[in-house]
Formats: structure tokens, sequence, C-alpha cells
């Protein structure tokens, strides 16, 4: 493993944040282009960029690179990312870390995103929202918004742009009519899309809670499995 040295400024995750969330995060507290933060500690740079594997699964010395960067316990960062999930919400092929498109319901295309929670957290992302599973938000019941409300586009399809300071809870897409190798950003500010808001006790936001709680719980607790023996999920 290359050794890497420890970031002079430590910005803890939330809870339920997920990793690209978070290293946008600490790329912004510290004024440094994703890309420059990504190789201070020691990830490849054009993989994490191109592909957003990272969001999937972390390998061993992944985690170990992150651990040492900054802290965060290993157990920490294996929540950060999407085999947390893995044969609750979704499937992972343990073999090539892809996602299985045979599991129902199981990724969605980039995030959904709650704007309240944005507001509220200075920009940071959860990981749930990547969830086929997750429409919407049970603290501020609304449902998520799928797309930027200023150039459309669905948001955290690929992981940040390398040379840029990152700004969360701001739209990094090109802009809509942006041309060139280096397009100027949409920069809309995420936080103010519009989302259909619902009573704490409204169907929609009741059935997220007992989708949040059989994918947190791994069973069925209610209807007819709330006497019998639930199916694993």
């Amino acid at each position: 493993m290359t050794a890497v040295r420890t970031l002079p400024i430590r910005v803890p995750p939330i809870d339920g944040e997920a990793l690209d969330s978070w290293l946008e995060a600490i790329a912004a507290r510290t004024h440094s282009a994703f890309g420059d933060l990504l190789s201070a500690m020691a990830l490849n740079r054009n993989d994490a960029i191109s592909s957003g594997a990272w969001i999937v699964r972390l390998e061993p010395e992944e985690t170990a690179v992150i651990n040492e960067a900054t802290g965060a316990s290993k157990a920490r960062l294996e929540t950060m990312v999407l085999a947390h999930y893995s044969d609750r919400a979704l499937r992972i092929n343990p073999n090539t870390g892809t996602i299985s498109r045979a599991f129902p319901w199981g990724r969605a295309v980039g995030s959904r995103f709650c704007p309240a929670c944005l507001e509220q957290t200075g920009g940071r992302w959860q990981l749930a929202w990547r969830l086929g599973w997750t429409f919407a938000c049970t603290i501020h019941n609304c449902l998520l918004a799928d797309a930027c409300p200023q150039c459309g586009a669905v948001q955290r399809r690929r992981t940040h742009v390398g040379d840029i300071i990152p700004e969360p809870g701001r739209c990094a897409h090109a802009a809509t009519d942006a041309t060139g190798r280096a397009p100027a950003r949409c920069h809309t500010d995420l936080t103010n899309a519009p989302v259909a808001a619902f009573d704490a006790d409204h169907p929609v936001i009741h059935a997220q809670r007992i989708i949040n709680a059989v994918i947190d719980d791994d069973t069925p607790t209610f209807g007819v499995y709330r006497s019998s023996e639930p199916p694993r999920v």
C-alpha cells in the first residue's frame, strides 16, 4: 500500500452519508480540487472519477488508505458504500463488484435528494438516496427530488469533476449550453429544488418508513408477517 499522510483538517462524516459526499466535503473544507484530494490520499483519480466504483464497494487497500488519511474507522467507511445494503436493498456481484440489475428496485440511477436535508447539513448526501427503494424523506415529509431543477441533470451519476473544488449543495453538472473541454458548471442551488410535501401521517411517508425499517432490520415485520416467520429480503 502506498504511504499516505494524515490530512491536516478532519471533517467527520454525518450519519448515513455516502462516501463520495464526504470526500467532497473534505475537499471543500480544505479548498482542494477533488482530484487533488484523491491524489493526496493515494487513491486512483481516474478510476474514481470515471466509474464511481467506490460508491459500490471499497477494496481493502482503499479502505486502509482512507482510514490512514482521515482517521475514519474501517467499520464506519463500510457503511458509506452501497455494499452496506447488499442482499437487503440491492445485490452486488462479489466477483465483479457490479450491481445486479435483476434485483427488484435495487439501485436508482444517480441519486435523488431532499433539498431540506441538503440545506440543514451543508450539502451532504445520504447513501440511501441512491436506492431505488428510497423515494421520500421521513424527516421533512416530502418526496425526494429527481434532478436539478435548472439543467435537468440527474445528480451523482458520476463522481465529482476532478479539477474543480466541490461546492456541496450545488449542481456540478455542465451548464445546459456549456461547451468545450472544461464547460462551465450549472451551479444551481439544489436546496431550492421544488418537491411535494405531505403530512407526517400521509400514506407515502408511512410507506417509506416501513421500507426503511425492512431494509434496516433485514426482515419484514408488518401485515401478514407480523405473527409468522418472515422471509429474508
